[in-house]
């Protein structure tokens, strides 16, 4: 994992390592946060998020890559829907619940 990290690594532009630094920032000292990548298709989302993963996985961090299309998260290592990872219903409103129980191991993957 090291190794494919350092190779994406090398090949981000400066935009993708300007974000890779603020998220990476934001998850070493363990802030949290909400990061959203926008941009026409073909300028290197996915590349950025996989670069993430990868380094994140290198570290032997936990890491559950979600898209909100299918399509999407086939693009990126172990991805899955944000809806099928979560168990989110369909219909949304405000007694909807995500359907995960307590001892499940997804439960524990987000503890």
């Amino acid at each position: 994992m090291e190794r494919e990290f350092m190779d994406m690594y090398s090949h981000c532009n400066t935009e993708q390592l300007e974000v890779y630094n603020a998220i990476m920032q934001s998850v070493d000292k363990r802030e949290g946060g909400k990061f959203f990548c926008y941009g026409s298709g073909g300028c290197g989302k996915t590349f950025l998020w996989r670069t993430i993963i990868s380094k994140l996985r290198a570290r032997c961090d936990t890491v559950l890559p979600v898209a909100s299309s299918g399509i999407a998260a086939t693009l990126m290592p172990g991805g899955r829907t944000a809806r099928s990872k979560f168990k989110t219903p369909i219909v949304l409103d405000e007694h909807s619940m995500c359907l995960i129980s307590r001892a499940s191991y997804i439960a524990e993957l987000i503890k």
